[in-house]
């Protein structure tokens, strides 16, 4: 029965799925770019020349060809492996801002600044790619990297507005942070959802489409009948034979039921109308006013003149509760 059910459910835009396909992607365009960009920092067609900066690229190319091919060959999920690269991007672009500022040859406040940037579209990208955890980590990682870059800094370049790139790295980092806790407590929700409907499906021994039509037949708006007859044929075709023998059966005993009690009542209340008996049922099974309206498609002030009308044909004052009233001889009747 499960199988049956998530072949069901898999034909629906399922928004996990359109997750795994936007966390693939990244992951394709972050390995692509971070291989070329690292590859042509190595071969020395940008950035500083030396054995720190050609150890971190070289460790850039490991991790990333090595991670997407455990993702390739399945050894671990498209997450993990998104999790991994963008860690590892974020840990190497704050080792080269570390370098730069504690080396006084290559210093470039512009190169510290351009990578601050980036850490900041890393953390971007983990909220794109889904990851919460690295969201966190990688902020803390931004505002620690950017705090010691003004300590260390010997030139004055990133002092003068320190304050100011501060509360700019912090504002884009509680943002992230806030989007990153909505689509996780999203993400929850959707997980939560998918099953219930799993455990709801099983539980009816009905499909996905014949649940659909159910919900549409007990949502019906329109007053024309044909409109009417055309959606109950509609859903009688998605059901098997026995099933809607079965169901045919079911509702005659309803409606059996249902006329009984109204029969039952009319002994009782034998000078009330079939309107103000309608009413009167709907009030002994503890109906409220709004939901009597919604049943018997009336206005409010037309079930309160009929609900006063009752009172008077009853005899009962103005403090006896309605309710109690048609209860009490109702079960008087029955003894």
């Amino acid at each position: 029965m499960i199988q049956i059910v998530e072949k069901e459910t898999a034909s629906n835009v399922d928004a996990l799925d359109v997750l795994n396909k936007q966390q693939r992607l990244m992951l394709y365009i972050i390995t692509m770019f971070g291989i070329v960009g690292a590859t042509g920092g190595i071969l020395g067609f940008y950035g500083f020349q030396t054995l720190v900066f050609k150890f971190l690229l070289i460790g850039y190319d490991i991790v990333f060809i090595a991670t997407f091919l455990f993702y390739i060959f399945g050894k671990i999920k498209v997450r993990t492996a998104l999790a991994i690269e963008l860690l590892y991007a974020a840990f190497e672009t704050s080792c080269e801002n570390i370098a730069v500022v504690d080396n006084t040859d290559v210093y470039s406040g512009f190169l510290i600044l351009g990578n601050i940037c980036l850490l900041l579209l890393i953390l971007m990208a983990c909220v794109l790619a889904y990851i919460p955890s690295n969201t966190i980590i990688v902020s803390l990682l931004v505002v620690s990297v950017f705090m010691y870059c003004v300590l260390k800094d010997k030139h004055g370049a990133l002092t003068e507005l320190s304050v100011f790139y501060l509360l700019m790295i912090i504002s884009v980092s509680l943002i992230c942070w806030h989007i990153s806790r909505n689509l996780l407590a999203l993400r929850t929700d959707n997980i939560d959802m998918r099953e219930r409907e799993v455990q709801l499906i099983s539980a009816l021994g009905l499909n996905y489409n014949q649940i659909l039509k159910i919900a549409q037949l007990s949502n019906l708006q329109t007053r024309d009948e044909d409109d009417d007859k055309t959606s109950i044929n509609s859903f009688l075709d998605t059901i098997n034979a026995e099933t809607r023998q079965r169901m045919m059966a079911t509702l005659k005993d309803y409606l059996l039921s249902k006329q009984n009690d109204m029969n039952n009542l009319k002994k009782v209340f034998p000078m009330l109308t079939p309107s103000e008996l309608e009413i009167a049922k709907l009030i002994v099974e503890g109906k409220t006013t709004g939901e009597i309206c919604r049943a018997l498609d009336k206005t409010k002030s037309n079930v309160g003149s009929q609900r006063a009308h009752i009172r008077i044909k009853l005899g009962l004052p103005p403090e006896y509760n309605l309710k109690e009233a048609l209860m009490e001889k109702v079960q008087h009747a029955k003894l």
